[in-house]
């Protein structure tokens, strides 16, 4: 798949381009749909940017969500900024660069077809496919997509069976942006026997965003597996799952699925294998897994979860009878020992100059430890507890500082932290805390790391 067409290749080399953006807004009454002298441009700068895509190297990894994010209604700009990071003046410059290339990249795929796919049977689509076809075609278009509405509860009320016309309903809900209602449609559409695995995932997605449990996520990515067996996406979501759970050795056995995993995914899967080992006590494996997710760590983040992971690996081996570390999102059951003598953290005290200084450790791991990377902009020493107001991606938290003496400080090389009253100058900080069900604050520090 993949092989470069000799006539658009020669036709891009020798016409004026499109802008993209014009590429992009074009649609079916578009002149470079129906006239000529514009349509081949078109198509042959549509094939060159959907090969680069979907088969270059530096663009390949995020296709699927490029696609996936598409399909939800999102202006092409946009998705190429959020998924590659790159403006369209920067695409189009590395899609010219990629045409003049002296060879293209191409895939190939060892495809065995039986006489029924080379001989397919071929039958008439009942009455509901039909309908069913154009009612999806509409709801691909912004401005027709009243009408599907109307057309699809129609064929709701008619064959309230039917799996694929729930489903139907819920993408055209999730491409409006009502994500309440598209759950509801995709709950009917999986309750009803739906057979399509990449729906499954999507409704696993909405329902964890949705902070919906674990017992009412598992049967739909189990479902999912059962249709998909070779879809390393649905096993690693699945082994995730389970994993939260706390169903390690089943989150380990379905993690085990996945064969082959991209660069993009690589350090969910080894984080994941990493944290369900060490809960099963083989720490020589989990150590493994450790480093390899460490090396396929992207973002500050990851970089500091491998880090703090096999830091506390180091000190469980140490003391036998200690219990496994904590891992980003997963709780654990059992509190964590007292770090022992020659390896001491920067624990957290607040002296009358709001500073925070080197102490004793005295902190304990919590049985519900999560940790995100934030943007700390706020210091509130007049509240008690004092309090951080920090940002989490788009998200503002505020967490409580507690006991100075149980927060551990990681990595300051002087071994300090001055904080003065007030609005910060922001600065990037890893934050391990303990969520609070209190309405004022999200939660209570228990370490930072620098």
């Amino acid at each position: 798949m993949g092989r470069a067409l000799a006539g658009r290749a020669a036709l891009l080399a020798n016409e004026r381009w499109l802008d993209l953006n014009a590429l992009f807004s074009a649609g079916p009454d578009s002149p470079y749909y129906n006239e000529k002298d514009k349509v081949s441009i078109f198509y042959a700068e549509s094939w060159a940017l959907t090969h680069m895509l979907a088969l270059s190297e530096e663009y390949m990894p995020g296709f699927s969500k490029f696609v996936a994010a598409l399909a939800g209604g999102r202006p092409a700009a946009d998705c190429l900024q959020s998924i590659y990071g790159k403006n369209v003046k920067q695409v189009t410059g590395d899609l010219h660069s990629y045409i003049a290339q002296s060879s293209l990249r191409a895939a190939v795929y060892d495809i065995k077809l039986n006489q029924a796919d080379l001989e397919p049977e071929v039958s008439e689509p009942s009455e509901l496919e039909v309908d069913l076809a154009l009612a999806d075609l509409l709801a691909s278009q912004t401005k027709t997509q009243a009408e599907a509405a109307q057309r699809l509860t129609r064929l709701a009320a008619e064959h309230p069976e039917s799996a694929d016309v729930q489903e139907s309903l819920g993408y055209l809900a999730w491409s409006q942006g009502k994500r309440e209602t598209a759950k509801l449609y995709l709950q009917h559409a999986f309750e009803e026997g739906s057979k399509n695995p990449e729906m499954l995932k999507d409704y696993a997605q909405i329902l964890h965003e949705a902070g919906a449990p674990t017992e009412q996520i598992l049967p739909v990515l189990r479902k999912a597996v059962e249709l998909a067996p070779g879809d390393q996406e649905a096993w690693l979501n699945l082994g995730g799952t389970l994993t939260s759970a706390r169903q390690y050795a089943a989150g380990l056995e379905a993690l085990g699925h996945i064969k082959t995993v991209s660069a993009e995914q690589a350090y969910a899967l080894f984080s994941m294998k990493a944290y369900c080992l060490v809960q099963l006590k083989s720490f020589l494996p989990a150590r493994e897994m450790g480093e390899k997710a460490k090396q396929y760590a992207k973002t500050t983040e990851q970089q500091l979860e491998a880090s703090a992971f096999l830091s506390h690996l180091d000190t469980f081996e140490r003391q036998s009878s200690a219990p496994p570390p904590v891992a980003k999102g997963v709780p654990t059951t059992q509190p964590a020992p007292q770090q022992p003598a020659g390896d001491k953290p920067t624990i957290m005290q607040r002296t009358g100059k709001h500073e925070l200084a080197r102490d004793e450790p005295s902190a304990r791991w919590a049985d519900n430890l999560q940790n995100v990377e934030a943007m700390v902009t706020f210091y509130d020493c007049s509240s008690k507890p004092q309090r951080l107001r920090m940002k989490v991606d788009s998200k503002e938290m505020v967490l409580a500082l507690g006991n100075a003496k149980e927060i551990v400080v990681r990595n300051m090389n002087d071994g300090h932290l001055d904080l003065q009253c007030g609005a910060q100058r922001p600065f990037r900080v890893g934050v391990f805390y303990v969520p609070s069900e209190g309405a004022t604050v999200d939660g209570v520090i228990r370490e930072l790391v620098f």
